[in-house]
């Protein structure tokens, strides 16, 4: 059914996820704050701008690419088992995924074979549903690792839902799918679910991926004349800075030196000076850093009170957080708020 003279109510919608997708893409691309952690997100969200593209032109490329309907399956089913990494990696960003868990992708080529023998294009769908049923069953594997977020409520939450959300639109979409193939859906009503439920999940990145991958704070790492880290010192201090950028472990006022030690399985006076020829600085007046810039986005942000935002920020008590404040930043909370809110 035409939604105006031009364009198809699948159109508006796949126009309107492919515009969200690459807005997420190049987000994902500049402010990560490391181009190996944006790896998994980068593709998961080209895979679903593609597939939006598709869905979107379809009407008016159909007939001038060859094979244009597998092009749009590639697309939408890539997306399932690169959403179950992103899933893995937002679980767990201090490490990515182990690499037995990038075979999931190659079952994506591996699904072209039985459409070949039979020469039946809707057994690609059939092979969609048993790469679906992979890519959760691998999630389900490493429930531990969601327990571990419902555990930390202070800065997993974000990342729990955000997974809860995407293990469930993606069921969505093989339920639509095995309703598909099963005649209960017909092809233009299922375009139009899998654009709805590719637009939900993009909606809910926008407004919590973002959080997760924060804008790479400017600390710069101070260069000392101390010895230069080896490998394995500098895969410590690269967890420490996703720690710190993305579990935001500086939200919690009670994790301190021994916590993030015990966090990075390394011992406590090892780690400081390691951070410290990093950085040049010691670790509370890291964390400290980052509360304060946390400190200074709600005071400039929101109407919240002093309380809330020492409190968010990560402080474990208003003199603390009004001491720290000024030496930082020259002017005491209610200051800076008057002063950048004017």
């Amino acid at each position: 059914m035409a939604f105006t003279s031009q364009f198809t109510l699948a159109e508006i919608l796949s126009l309107l996820g492919l515009a969200q997708s690459v807005y997420v893409l190049v987000y994902m691309l500049l402010r990560s704050g490391s181009i190996v952690n944006a790896v998994i997100p980068s593709l998961y969200f080209t895979s679903l701008a593609l597939a939006f593209l598709f869905d979107a032109a379809a009407g008016r490329w159909a007939g001038e690419i060859a094979y244009y309907e597998t092009w749009q399956w590639l697309f939408w089913f890539s997306g399932i088992p690169l959403g179950a990494l992103l899933v893995l990696q937002i679980a767990h960003v201090a490490e990515p995924p182990k690499a037995k868990y990038f075979g999931m992708v190659l079952l994506i080529p591996l699904a072209f074979v039985p459409a070949w023998l039979t020469g039946e294009l809707h057994m690609l769908y059939v092979a969609g549903l048993v790469i679906g049923a992979f890519s959760l069953l691998a999630i389900w594997l490493r429930r531990d690792l969601l327990d571990g977020l419902r555990k930390n409520p202070k800065f997993g939450r974000e990342r729990f839902w955000l997974i809860l959300a995407l293990v469930s639109l993606n069921t969505a979409f093989l339920a639509a799918t095995w309703a598909y193939l099963g005649e209960m859906l017909s092809y233009g009503d299922w375009i139009v679910i899998r654009n709805i439920l590719g637009i939900a999940f993009v909606y809910t990145a926008t407004t919590s991926l973002f959080r997760i991958y924060p804008q790479a704070l400017q600390l710069g790492r101070k260069q000392t004349a101390g010895p230069a880290l080896n490998s394995e010192e500098q895969a410590v201090i690269e967890k420490f800075r996703i720690l710190l950028a993305r579990d935001k472990i500086y939200q919690d006022a009670a994790y301190g030196r021994a916590e993030l030690a015990r966090e990075l399985g390394i011992g406590e006076a090892r780690l400081s000076r390691l951070v410290n020829v990093s950085y040049g600085k010691t670790i509370p007046q890291i964390l400290n850093e980052y509360r304060v810039r946390d400190a200074q986005r709600l005071l400039t942000e929101t109407d919240a009170a002093i309380q809330t935002v020492f409190e968010e920020s990560g402080f474990n008590s208003i003199t603390t957080f009004n001491r720290v404040f000024k030496e930082l930043c020259g002017d005491s909370p209610t200051e800076f708020r008057a002063r950048h809110r004017n």
